[in-house]
């Protein structure tokens, strides 16, 4: 059973998830403020 190459998938989509929701988050911030 080799399931770190499947953990370390899954937890780099997570990140690019994350990331994107952080980008988005920051362009809302940005233009609510400004």
């Amino acid at each position: 059973m080799d399931d770190h190459n499947l953990n370390e998938e899954q937890f780099n989509k997570w990140k690019q998830l994350v990331e994107i929701m952080a980008k988005r988050v920051e362009c809302r911030m940005y233009n609510w403020v400004m």
